[in-house]
This record gives C-alpha cells, sequence and structure tokens, in this order.
C-alpha cells in the first residue's frame, strides 16, 4: 500500500538586494558624508577667528597712525608789573585708547614737590626770587624709591635753579631750556631714566 508523503513548505523570507558588501559601501558614503561636513564647519570658524584677529589687530594700531601718545604743554605768561612774570604751564595728556587687551597704556603717576623758593640772580647781579612748584611723571613701579628720594631730589632741582640766571628762565624757550636740565640732572642722581617728564604747576618770578 502506497503512502502519500505530504511536504510542508516552509515559507522563505526572500533575501536583500543588497548584500553585505554594498551595505558597507553606504556606511562608509554617510561617515565620508559627516567628515566633509565637519571640515568645512571647522574651516568657516577658523576664518572666522582669523578675521576677529584681524580686527583688533587693526583697531589697536589706530592710535599709532595718529601719533600715540601725545602731551601738549599750554604756556600763558602773566605780566605782575615792574618786570615781574609769572608763567603757568597747563598740561593736556590724549593716551590712545586702542583695543585694551592688544595695547595697554602704562599707568602715569605723578609725584608733587612742594612749592619752594630759590632765589636768581639776573645778569646785573640783582637779586630776585623764584616761587617753583613741580609734578614728576614716574611709571608706577617707581613711585615709592622716588618719594623716598624726593628731599634729596628737591634740593638737587633746587641748586639747578638757583645756578641759572633769571634771563634764562625768562620765556617759553627758557622754560624748556630749564626742564631739559632739571631732568638730566635728576636722572644723573638716579642713575637711570626714572622721571620720565616733569610740570611746572607753579613758577612765578618775584
Amino acid at each position: 500500500m502506497e503512502k502519500k508523503v505530504t511536504l510542508d513548505l516552509m515559507e522563505v523570507t526572500p533575501l536583500s538586494e543588497e548584500g553585505p558588501e554594498e551595505e558597507r559601501e553606504g556606511e562608509k558614503g554617510e561617515e565620508k558624508g559627516k567628515t566633509v561636513i565637519n571640515r568645512f564647519y571647522l574651516l568657516w570658524v577658523a576664518l572666522g577667528i582669523v578675521l576677529f584677529l584681524l580686527v583688533l589687530g587693526v583697531f589697536s594700531l589706530v592710535p599709532f597712525w595718529h601719533g600715540g601718545k601725545e602731551k601738549t604743554v599750554v604756556e600763558r605768561a602773566v605780566p605782575l608789573g615792574k618786570g615781574r612774570e609769572k608763567v603757568v604751564h597747563k598740561e593736556s595728556k590724549t593716551v590712545p585708547g586702542g583695543f585694551p587687551i592688544l595695547s595697554l597704556p602704562k599707568k602715569e603717576i605723578f609725584i608733587a614737590l612742594p612749592e619752594f623758593i630759590v632765589p636768581l640772580r639776573d645778569s646785573k647781579n640783582r637779586e630776585t626770587l623764584a616761587l617753583i612748584a613741580l609734578s614728576l611723571e614716574v611709571d608706577e613701579a617707581n613711585k615709592t624709591y622716588v618719594e623716598e628720594n624726593i628731599v634729596y631730589l628737591r634740593n638737587l632741582i633746587y641748586e639747578i635753579i638757583k645756578n641759572e640766571a633769571k634771563e634764562v628762565l625768562l620765556g617759553g624757550k627758557g622754560m624748556s631750556h630749564l626742564k631739559r636740565g632739571l631732568l638730566e640732572g635728576a636722572n644723573d642722581y638716579f642713575g637711570k631714566e626714572i622721571i620720565k617728564n616733569l610740570f611746572f604747576d607753579e613758577y612765578l618770578l618775584l
């Protein structure tokens, strides 16, 4: 007797049209795309930083195109009668702004010398008096050092002015001459350039 055998056919899931190699190639393509995007992004970031630094550099140099730090001394002679003359000096300063990160101006310190009287003589050996008040410009690092020697410095300035003739001290040229002499004498005393500048806050010939 013949037996009938029934075969159950299992459903066979069709294979994907894309094989393993094609899948790997697709993943590599996606990675390359991401890499290109990242590089493009980094390039723009780098360009932005370069442009930012360039702009800062330009702004920091602008003050130097206009001469940088400037100091203007305004002299005004006030006649007092009987040949007496008062020379008033007013200082106006222009410090370059620039960009604070790239151009930091040094902090200016002014040390005032109390007014004092200096005896003078003119070309005819006649005695007169000068009332003097000064301000010394120094760096902040040298402030204490100068203040510790202020008495000796004042005596030195006194002697330098005393040895000048009255005629030499008259007018703007005379004041410029005296200022140079005082600066040289003061810095010679210290042995190096400690006093950056000197200003006459009061100058009165009696």
